[in-house]
Order: structure tokens, then sequence, then C-alpha cells
């Protein structure tokens, strides 16, 4: 399973709607089922096109294997930590969205749309900040080591070549112009793949020479793509695919599973089952949910944040005011008596004689939501019990691989012993032929200089 969230982040929501909900799926094929499993389309065409924000909506997409379609319950499960990490420390219900089923024969994608607005506040709410791959990377590894499925960690399932196709949906309908420059992208990723095989290329060097042969590279040293410039094109064209990492050996496709990729089994899924790799993914994923509930209650439920009842009516041009009188009505329904409120609600309540003209409802929202002690018990327990896993895993690692690895040290410390030793005796060679050298150019000028004075002498005499 694999997760990213799309580049487009505005524009008309009924449009990134219409893909989510039409027959043709990216590769232009009929989809078989489309489903809608939570959420209400209306009101996120209705919230969203009313937002005046730079980016008013979210696109996530989770896509799984041919083969590797979850049950109807592991979706449940997948879904609600998804949206554990997603509104971290907050009530969905404070959000708008729509959660999307589409299935084409044995392979099925979910397509999540959120409205970039937290319904209470009436703040801009983003689901996917940047370097949003620290939080939901976690969650992708702990979901496929949890239930078996491919992960795009696995070697054997890189692809020599990335395709590309038309952008439909929530991008717009492409136009001729971009259509050709898809083709002529995949066109050249076909044509560098075919000098691989025949292993004309055999690293990113050979890789440029060969694109440079036939095309202008416009940028070489991209981690995992490269970059050539066509005249009838204004913007580089990228090609990405395992050809085109920066780490590329002829090897690399020898390793790969053959193409096409059969469809996975139940089997395959319980033998890529890795209760220790669900656990060291889960501590990070719960890292990365605390991260997110701590700004998440800066931003939106803390005191200095309180939304009042004269700013909601205010803006009520952006949030509807059926939305606006059912919160109010809820938290009319709020008890004023101490007992009842938990104790750590009276940091963020006003006075009782203010309670009724600024009421913040998403603080006491948030504080009514709070999971009882025994459930926190729990989880840290949970969490406790993950990573003694992960440490008892990492353990068994390194101890099965300790003898191999001290014996392999302590051969490398021989050879560099024996190296050190070449090298001292070289060394000792060379200032012996030094010391003699220099013992017979100290002779020679002794005997020279006796000479010098026999020859003074003789002069001496002669005169």
């Amino acid at each position: 399973m694999i997760i990213k969230f799309l580049k487009q982040k505005t524009g008309d929501p009924a449009v990134a709607l219409g893909y989510c909900t039409g027959e043709i799926n990216p590769t232009n094929e009929e989809r078989d089922e489309i489903r809608l499993i939570e959420g209400s389309p209306e009101d996120f065409v209705r919230v969203t096109s009313t937002l005046s924000f730079a980016h008013t909506f979210q696109s996530c997409v989770m896509s799984w294997s041919r083969g590797d379609a979850p049950t109807d319950e592991q979706l449940e499960e997948v879904l609600s930590d998804l949206k554990k990490l997603a509104f971290a420390g907050m009530d969905p219900s404070r959000f708008c969205y729509c959660v999307y089923l589409h299935r084409k024969a044995d392979k099925v994608d979910i397509h999540v749309l959120f409205s970039n607005v937290d319904l209470i506040t009436n703040l801009h709410f983003n689901v996917a900040p940047p370097k949003w791959e620290h939080s939901y990377y976690p969650f992708r590894d702990m979901q496929n080591a949890r239930w078996g499925w491919a992960s795009p960690k696995d070697p054997s399932l890189a692809r020599p070549i990335i395709p590309r196709y038309p952008r439909h949906g929530p991008i717009a309908v492409p136009s001729p112009k971009s259509g050709s420059e898809f083709d002529a992208a995949n066109r050249i990723q076909n044509e560098m793949l075919v000098l691989a095989q025949q292993g004309a290329i055999k690293d990113r060097a050979g890789l440029i020479a060969a694109l440079a042969k036939t095309y202008e590279v416009n940028r070489a040293n991209g981690k995992d793509y490269v970059s050539v410039r066509l005249p009838e094109f204004g913007k580089p064209i990228r090609l990405r695919g395992l050809i085109f990492n920066k780490n590329f050996e002829p090897s690399m496709l020898l390793a790969l599973a053959p193409m096409p990729r059969l469809v996975r089994t139940s089997a395959d899924q319980e033998a890529d089952k890795d209760p220790v790799g669900e656990a060291a993914a889960r501590v990070l994923f719960e890292a990365a949910v605390r991260r997110r509930a701590l700004r998440n209650y800066d931003r939106y439920l803390a005191p200095r944040k309180r939304a009042s009842k004269k700013m909601l009516i205010s803006q009520a041009e952006r949030v509807d005011l059926p939305l606006i009188d059912l919160a109010l009505t809820l938290a009319a329904k709020i008890p004023n008596d101490q007992e009842a409120v938990p104790q750590e609600a009276t940091k963020v309540t006003e006075p009782d004689e203010a309670m009724n003209r600024n009421r913040e409802l998403g603080a006491w929202t948030a504080f009514l939501k709070q999971p009882s002690p025994a459930r926190k018990a729990k989880r840290e327990q949970e969490l406790e019990s993950a990573i003694s896993t992960v440490v008892e895993g990492f353990g068994a690692r390194i101890r099965r691989n300790l003898g191999e690895r001290i014996r392999r040290e302590i051969g490398q410390l021989a050879e560099r012993l024996e190296k050190l030793g070449e090298s001292v005796r070289v060394l000792a060679a060379r200032l012996a032929r030094r010391s003699r050298a220099e013992r017979a150019r100290g002779a020679l000028e002794g005997f020279a200089k006796k000479a010098t004075q026999r020859t003074r002498g003789n002069r001496r005499d002669n005169e």
C-alpha cells in the first residue's frame, strides 16, 4: 500500500469530486466499483467553495497492489488510524471530508478529499503540511507490516520506468499539448529502458551520455529522476523510474519481480507480515500523532484561539448558519457545575458570567472527548509493549549477526595491520638508504675540505 497527497490544492471542488465519482480512472479504464464509504460529498463542495484560502482542499490517495485488496474490516481500521493522524487530538466532526473506494478487477484505491478548514474556529487546517511524509510514511509502513501488504520499500517491486498519464479530475482535463508531453516522456523512458536492458547503460553517467546524444539534459543531479528539455515544450520533462535513480546498476534490473507482476495471494500476505516492523512503525506513528496533537491544540484549542459567537456570526458567509446554530446548541447543553467538567478544563474556561457571551466550543468539545484514565493507561501500556517488542527484535538480530560481524571486523583489522607493517618496512628501507647517502655525502665533503686545505698549504710553501 502506498499513500500520497496530490499537489493540486485549489480550484473547483466539484471537479475534484467529479474525479472521485467518475467511471474512468487515470489510465482511461472503466472502474468496476465506485463506493462512498464515509462523509458527505455535498457538504464538501458546499463548504470548500466558500473558502477564501489560497489552498482550499487536499486530495489523499491510498493504493494497493493487485490482490492486496483490503477487507471492509481492515479498511475500517486503516481509515480509523488515518483520521487519528490527520485530526490528531481533535474530533473528526470538526472537519468536512469524504472517502471514496475505487475498484478495478483486483486493484483497489481509496481517495479522500479534505476541506481545509476547522468548522468550529473557521481557521485554515492543513491535513498535509510540508514534509508530510515524515508523519504519513510510518502510518503506511505500520499498515503494510500489520496486514502483509506489498510495500514500496521492497526493492523487487521497483518499476524500471514510471509511466506518465494525463491528469484528470482534481487537476483539470488535459489539453492536447499536455497529452503529447506525457507521450514524449513515455517514449524517452522506453528508449532508455531498452538501452539499459541491452547493457548499453551501466550507471548514471552512461544514462546522461545516452540522453545527451538526442536531447538537451536539463538536470542530471536529481536523486531519483533526470529532466530533459524539448523545443516543443516550455517546461522540462522529468523522467522517473529505477533506471533514472542516482545509484542505478544493471544488476538492479535482474532483481526485479517478473513483468507483468503476478497477483498477490493470501499466502504472500501471511509471508510478508512483520510484527517487529509493525511495532517499530507504530512507535513512529504514535510520535507523529503526539506532535500533530500538540500543534493542533496550540492553534485550534488553546485559550488565545477562542472563537466567540460574535466572530462566528460575523463570518457566516464562510460557514453556514445551520452549522453555527448546531454548535451553539451543543455548547448550551454543557453543564455549568464544576463536578461535571474535567479537571483540565478549569485552565481554559471563563467565569460563569462571561460564558454566555463567549463560549469556547472547540476547547469544551475537546475536553469532553478526552479518553478516560483507563483508556490512557491502556494506550501507554500498548506503547510500552510496542517499544519492548522493537527492542527485543533488534536485540535478537544483533545477537544473530554479532559473531559474523566480529569475525569480519577482526579480518579487516588484520589486513590493515599487515598493510601498516608493509608500509613501516618500506619507510625503514627509505630511511636506511637516506642515512647511507648522508654518511657518504659527509665523507666526500670532509675529503674535499682536507684536499682544499692541503692545496692551500702547498701554495704557501712554494711562495
